[in-house]
């Protein structure tokens, strides 16, 4: 029981993380495109 809660609780956490990630880069991304643009 313990165990699959802390498994559950890593892949909630690398979920974030992976969104945080993908989140990060698409406004780099915008920025560059933006700063490109003017």
């Amino acid at each position: 029981m313990l165990y699959s809660q802390t498994r559950n609780t890593k892949g909630v956490f690398v979920r974030l993380t992976k969104s945080e990630i993908t989140r990060i880069f698409t406004r780099n991304r915008e920025d560059k495109v933006v700063s490109l643009i003017s």
